[in-house]
């Protein structure tokens, strides 16, 4: 029989088998890392912040913190004390102007004017004291004197262009006619169309009508509804009339026969 010459592993009397290497384990690689950031250098000059003001600034030092503090308390107590002088809601606002400032005579102020209320409610969303209001309403008040005035120097210009336009006896003919509103209508509404002649056209229209109820003796209605007139023809009132306002009324009467007006 042929027997192997080694003996067979694991049959008796076989020597144990050689132990098997384990695979190398790698070592570890180390990972990148961010470096630290440099280390200013004591004498590095500090970096200024933006928008940063020069009282707050100290070119060695830095910044100045007890002046920013400082200020910031300032401030605080400012805000304070303007918040106490606002009002506690618009219509606690009173309409009254600087004690400096004086109104020219005839001028009043108009506390129910609307514009009092827009006025209050923009001074109080803005957190502004009653002086401050005050002196917007001066401003206003000034506009309002600024404006009536340069409508009176309008209405000047366009009067003394009426009378130059009628003549010699411009001024005498309004008067006329303006005595006629007196006699014709009550003190209010003669008043109304009194305001009304700024042209020479609007003063000879007023002298056509007044020709024309004298020519047809028509009776003129006053408000109340009684009736006025004369029988002579004459306007009413023509006792009361000076000299020259019957003579350029006689004027008047001629000139609208002579083109049949």
């Amino acid at each position: 029989m042929v027997e192997p010459t080694q003996p067979l592993p694991n049959s008796p009397g076989a020597p144990p088998p050689a132990p098997v290497a384990s695979p190398p384990v790698p070592s570890p690689v180390a990972s990148p890392s961010t470096p630290p950031p440099p280390t200013p250098s004591a004498d590095a000059a500090p970096k200024r912040p933006d928008g940063l003001a020069d009282q707050y600034w100290d070119d060695k030092a830095g910044v100045k913190v007890d002046a920013v503090l400082a200020d910031l308390g300032k401030f605080q107590t400012d805000a304070a004390a303007r918040a106490a002088l606002v009002p506690e809601s618009p219509d606690k606002y009173t309409v009254a102007l600087p004690a400096d400032f004086k109104l020219p005579d005839g001028w009043q102020v108009n506390a129910d004017d609307p514009a009092w209320k827009a006025g209050r409610e923009f001074a109080h969303k803005a957190g502004l004291s009653q002086d401050q209001f005050a002196g917007l309403a001066r401003i206003y008040v000034e506009n309002q004197i600024a404006s009536a005035e340069r409508d009176n120097a309008a209405i000047a210009d366009m009067v003394k262009a009426r009378d130059t336009a009628l003549g010699a006896n411009g001024p005498a003919r309004v008067d006329a006619v303006n005595n006629w509103f007196k006699a014709a209508f009550d003190q209010k509404v003669a008043d109304q169309l009194s305001k009304t002649l700024f042209t020479p056209d609007i003063v000879s229209a007023f002298e056509k009508i007044q020709l024309a109820l004298t020519n047809q003796g028509t009776q003129a209605f006053r408000q109340d509804g009684r009736t006025q007139g004369r029988s002579d023809g004459k306007p009413e009132g023509w006792e009361s009339w000076s000299a020259i306002d019957r003579r350029t009324w006689d004027l008047q009467q001629q000139d609208a026969k002579r083109q049949g007006r």
